[in-house]
């Protein structure tokens, strides 16, 4: 496939254009439901960071598996239709489900992300709403001091990662002292 046909005929652009919304509504699924339903505005800025093993956002071997499958899953909802864009005879089902292959996509995505984390929870989560605000008064909390780094790194992480009991308490203080 040569990158000017695509730009050949309208047909081929739009085409194209349909197919890249299957792959990014799927990814935009994942994100969205992450960020919103899942982990509730809620990271670890520091751990964001880090690529030591006991970090939360480490996942499996350093790849998220209920990502990755939930992404598949909001891909296989609009390939039959997809084929059908390109040409081929499909169910009109599947060509009316194409039609709509960004919301198909993003919903199942969402769906499945959101599913696979109620069933295989994922570390550092909050029960409450808990973004963290635009304005750092203390770059420590954000980048830690030399000397936490050090601990860190001499000690190993003990750390139990996730808001829970007093600490949750104490973070929900903070926000509320930031008003």
């Amino acid at each position: 496939m040569c990158p000017w046909n695509l730009l050949s005929s309208s047909n081929n652009f739009t085409t194209y254009l349909s197919a890249y919304s299957v792959f990014l509504s799927s990814i935009a699924g994942v994100m969205i439901c992450d960020y919103y339903v899942v982990r509730k505005g809620y990271f670890q800025i520091r751990d964001l960071y880090s690529a030591r093993k006991s970090s939360p956002y480490y996942y499996t071997f350093g790849f998220s598996w209920r990502g990755y499958a939930a992404y598949i899953c909001g891909i296989l909802i609009n390939i039959v239709g997809f084929v059908g864009a390109i040409g081929k005879k499909v169910p009109a089902g599947a060509t009316y489900l194409y039609n709509l292959n960004f919301f198909c996509g993003f919903i199942v995505a969402s769906a499945t992300y959101y599913l696979l984390c109620r069933f295989f929870p994922i570390p550092a989560c909050s029960d409450v709403w808990m973004e963290v605000g635009d304005e750092v008064r203390n770059p420590g909390e954000a980048y830690g001091t030399d000397e936490d780094m050090d601990k860190v790194s001499s000690e190993g992480s003990t750390k139990e990662y996730g808001v829970k009991g007093d600490e949750e308490a104490a973070l929900r203080e903070r926000k509320m002292a930031n008003f």
